[in-house]
């Protein structure tokens, strides 16, 4: 049969968006069938079809086509239900077109007689999936459009989606010439931000390991564009993410499709999740499946039950008691009703007629009442929010949990608490965790329990192994269905036994996780990559961890008044290494989150130095966030808790610790406000608390780089009279002390480039220093400032981070020092390499206001430089200068006054300058003068701007088009005077810390 059209091309008459998304086996049958009714008199079909219910209005078309795809869109036919079709084709006389529909319906029989022998050979219980399968099949194996395609698979809890996926990547894998394809599982869970899921992808698809500060989109899109080999990516339990209440559930679906409109067939996507996506956006997308995993079909559910038993009486060689029983289909029929032909109920209640008990006495108990318990009791550690938000999720499927409640209730006493004990775990686990949860000396010991808990069907054995998923194929991992788990959190209430048990587990899990915790941070310092790669194989784990410890859950508001105030373990000794680590390893956004839940959690302990050792990181990542304000009055409240505390009950090194950790935050916001005495004071005090306690550790060195901050900054606003020299120092012993933390081995720590940057940036200021009497002198400066700039991007590649914001200062600020040489042209390529990469990973930032303004800058340097030799190249430089002036001054009105990047001032000198040498008319230098006012009033909407653009002057217009936005930190700085030349000399600025200060005009960028 021929196709319809070509999905992939562009829309047209002859090609609809409706047309693409119906090139499969059945919608090619209708295309045909639509041809041969032409031919026809439609009169029969269409009083058939009323009689179908089919509106007036769908009726009244002179298109055979159109109608066919109207009783498909409401369910009359399908490509398994064509017994309509066919009476409809007979009624109007079609002969040809019933011909077309019994070779069709010959070669689905067959295709799903083919699907139906495939799907045994994984899992024999594995029934009534065929046809899903075979609808996946389709979708991956279409070759008539050339871009990604997806499925997503959604349904209730226990429907069986991850099996249905993974059995649907083997027969595709298996039905593939060489076996080339290559699966990826991904595990969402506790995943709630769209980057997270892009983030985890890309560490399972890529083979190799990148950071939350390194990560951006286009890493993502540039490996699936140059992917070449067939690849299923199978993104499971996206529950979190798609969920109806995720506030980012908008921007993961606008991802998801982009992704879809690139062009690369080999690229597959294959997600799991108990909500649909439901947008239209995704619906109309010839290359995106949307199916929802019904319960089992009635027969389906009977004959799971009765194949269960069968096999069980067969592998033992003893009948089964009560094995006749099963042969009656009314009381199979009862017990499907009862549970809702819910495959993980009937596969738990299948296990209970297999070891003799009787179909009646099953039915009995599943018509009893479940005693699911609607509030935990608030004494016990399980009344944590978290552990109640994950009971709440399958409140909606209270005959699923009774089925599996009694099978609970049957289990022997000791296999309970095993079961209950490792229900703490939230994701799959090998033999040596479970054996750690339960207390257990030696990992075989808990094998038999395992297998026992198999048999009854409440723990199963991970299998994926067709799949990449980045575990040691020794290992033996099993895995508890979240319904199991949250059958498990039910009974919590009933027993003091049950309580106890699960909390000395949680206490265990909490043990295990703290531990792997200290060992990835140890491990950090000295192998950065090989830490963030064991991260990846614990993270659910770390986060179920986090938000045990804070009480609630990822994303849920905390309600002050039920928050919880249990905490089965005393905060941890080593928590400073932990939070530095989670810098690199937690999306920003949930580490701040996790600081503020857990300080309140401190707090209503009364837990005074906890909690405001916890304010002292909220406010350091509100200083990572250029909150300064904010940052101020985190850390004011807690500093006087603290002095009253010690004035009450003497020091303590815990309130030294918290004292520290508050200081040198309050002296990273004193530096931004310029206030550079008092900022070394207090960071002499953080520095001297945390060199006494904690020695030679990451935290201490922080805390020196921060001092030479602010000694670069005092150098910076002090015309380089003072400071620079003493900054350099700082720098050098933060450089030293990380020397000492990684054994000699500071190449994989991943602040190393920040701090080779930063020594960078203190040459580039000696330079300045010694510019204008010593240019020899300052040549060498700059030239050891660049050395330092090479061996930090060395590293930052070494460390797979030269796609991050980090690059970016290294980058300009190198640029800036060959400025200094005015060597434009060496400077110009990695000013733009910058602003790109801002452009890739911070969008609208007053830092990458500030980078695009430094092109600029350096352009307009290259057009003086040329004027007198070649005047054409003179004026395009001064074009290209223009342009960049315009793209910064754009992004500044977006940022409006209170976010004006400091070269602000600058810019608009600049640009009224230039317009004067390319001699412009007065009406464009008005022009401009009256969006510097618009700018300075308010930030401006992206329309705004581009409306107060169209203003300007055609030849001034022209050069601002095209903008694109780059994002991230830099410094550097613009128009002096050369006493030695006539010309107006852009010089370059100087270093800076990695937030942007109102001090660090004219200066490069250091972290």
């Amino acid at each position: 049969m021929a196709h319809a059209s070509e999905p992939g091309m562009d829309t047209s008459a002859c090609a609809t968006i409706d047309d693409r998304r119906r090139i499969k086996p059945f919608y090619e049958l209708l295309t045909n069938l639509g041809n041969e009714l032409l031919k026809c008199e439609l009169a029969e079909a269409q009083i058939m079809c009323r009689g179908q219910g089919v509106p007036e209005e769908k009726l009244n078309t002179k298109q055979p086509l159109e109608l066919l795809r109207t009783l498909d869109d409401m369910g009359i036919i399908g490509e398994d239900n064509t017994d309509f079709l066919k009476q409809l084709l007979h009624a109007v006389g079609c002969i040809e077109g019933k011909e077309y529909v019994e070779v069709y319906e010959q070669e689905r029989s067959k295709h799903l007689k083919d699907v139906e022998i495939l799907l045994g050979r994984k899992d024999q219980f594995f029934v009534g999936r065929t046809k899903y399968v075979s609808k996946i099949l389709d979708v991956f194996h279409d070759t008539n459009h050339v871009k990604c395609r997806c499925v997503l698979v959604y349904g209730l809890a226990g429907t069986g989606k991850t099996k249905l996926a993974v059995e649907s990547c083997a027969i595709y894998k298996g039905q593939q010439k060489n076996s080339a394809t290559r699966l990826y599982r991904v595990n969402l869970r506790k995943a709630t931000k769209a980057d997270e899921v892009w983030l985890w992808t890309l560490n399972s698809v890529a083979g190799r390991q990148v950071t939350q500060s390194q990560f951006n989109m286009p890493l993502v899109k540039d490996w699936i564009k140059k992917c070449c080999q067939d690849t299923i990516i199978l993104l499971d339990n996206a529950d979190d993410i798609i969920r109806p209440s995720s506030t980012s559930r908008d921007h993961f679906i606008n991802t998801i499709t982009d992704i879809l409109d690139l062009n690369n067939a080999f690229v597959k996507i294959l997600m799991t999740s108990r909500h649909p996506m439901d947008v239209h956006c995704l619906k109309d997308l010839p290359n995106f499946l949307e199916l929802k995993l019904e319960p089992l079909q009635v027969h389906d559910s009977i004959y799971l039950l009765r194949k269960m038993v069968d096999q069980a009486q067969s592998s033992s060689g003893i009948a089964v008691a009560g094995g006749d029983s099963t042969r009656d289909d009314k009381p199979l029929f009862e017990i499907a009703k009862l549970c809702g032909n819910n495959p993980q109920a009937l596969r738990a209640l299948a296990s209970r007629l297999s070891s003799g008990f009787q179909p009646d006495k099953l039915i009995e108990h599943l018509k009893i009442p479940a005693l699911i318990p609607k509030v935990l009791d608030p004494g016990s550690l399980a009344a944590s929010t978290a552990v109640q938000d994950e009971r709440k999720d399958f409140e909606d499927q209270p005959m699923v949990l009774s089925a599996l409640s009694i099978t609970y209730e049957e289990l022997p006493q000791h296999l309970k608490e095993v079961l209950l004990k490792l229900s703490v775990l939230p994701t799959s686990f090998s033999l040596k965790q479970g054996a750690m949860i339960l207390g257990r000396d030696k990992p075989d010991e808990v094998k038999y329990d395992l297998e026992d808990l198999r048999k009854w069907c409440l723990i199963d054995k991970e299998n994926f192994d067709d799949f990449d998923c980045g575990v040691n194929d020794d290992d033996t991992y099993y895995y508890i269905h979240p319904l199991v788990r949250s059958t498990c959190l039910t009974k919590l209430q009933s027993s003091k036994f049950y309580q106890v048990a699960y909390e000395d587990a949680v206490r265990r899990f909490f043990v295990y996780i703290n531990d792997r915790l200290k060992q990835l941070t140890e491990l950090g310092h000295k192998d950065f990559s090989r830490a963030l790669s064991k991260f990846q194989l614990e993270k659910t784990n770390v986060f179920h961890y986090l938000e045990l410890d804070m009480g609630n859950k990822f994303g849920c508001k905390v309600n002050e008044t039920e928050q919880t105030t249990v905490n089965p373990t005393p905060l941890p000794d080593n928590r400073e290494g932990l939070y530095s680590i989670f810098e690199t390893f937690l999306e920003p956004s949930k580490r701040l989150e996790y600081y503020q839940n857990r300080s309140r959690v401190m707090l209503s302990r009364k837990e005074i130095e906890g909690w405001a050792y916890l304010q002292g990181w909220v406010a350091d990542e509100l200083v990572v966030k250029a909150k300064y304000d904010d940052a101020w009055k985190t850390v004011e409240e807690p500093l006087k808790t603290l002095q009253v505390k010690e004035t009450e009950s003497g020091i303590t090194n815990d309130l030294e610790r918290a004292r520290a950790q508050l200081m040198y935050v309050k002296g990273r916001v004193l530096v931004g406000r310029r206030e550079y005495s008092k900022a070394f004071e207090v960071l002499q005090q953080a520095l001297s608390t945390q060199q006494r306690i904690l020695g030679n550790h990451s935290v201490t060195a922080r805390c020196l780089n921060a001092l030479g901050h602010a000694y670069y900054n005092k150098a910076d606003e002090g015309f380089l009279s003072s400071g620079v020299d003493e900054a350099h120092e700082y720098h050098k012993k933060a450089w030293e002390m990380l020397v000492k933390v990684t054994d000699g081995k500071p190449e994989k720590h991943y602040d190393a480039p920040m701090y080779l940057l930063n020594i960078g940036a203190s040459y580039h200021q000696m330079g300045k220093k010694n510019l204008l009497l010593r240019k020899g002198k300052a040549k060498k400066f700059f030239e050891l400032a660049i050395t330092n700039y090479n061996e930090a991007y060395e590293l930052a590649r070494a460390l797979r981070l030269t796609n991050s914001s980090n690059s970016a200062f290294i980058l300009k600020n190198m640029a800036m020092s060959h400025c200094e040489m005015e060597d434009y042209e060496k400077a110009l390529p990695l000013a733009i390499h910058a602003a790109e990469i801002r452009e890739k990973s911070i969008g609208i930032h007053p830092t990458t206001a500030r980078n695009l303004y430094f092109i600029g800058s350096l352009y307009d340097s290259l057009g003086d430089k040329y004027i007198k030799k070649d005047k054409k190249t003179s004026d395009q430089h001064f074009t290209d200068a223009l342009e960049y002036y315009n793209k910064a001054l754009k992004m500044e009105m977006q940022l409006g006054p209170r976010g004006h990047s400091i070269e602000y001032e600058d810019l608009k000198t600049d640009l009224e300058r230039l317009l004067k040498k390319r001699q412009g008319d007065k009406t464009e230098l008005e022009t401009y003068q009256r969006i510097f006012h618009d700018a300075d009033k308010s930030a401006m909407s992206p329309e705004e701007v581009t409306l107060t653009f169209d203003s300007l002057p055609d030849v001034a217009r022209q050069s601002a088009r095209g903008q694109h936005e780059p994002q991230d930190d830099d410094d550097m700085d613009v128009n002096e005077a050369d006493d030695n030349s006539g010309a107006t000399r852009r010089r370059a600025p100087a270093p800076v810390f990695m937030q942007e200060t109102a001090s660090k005009k004219r200066r490069c960028n250091i972290q």
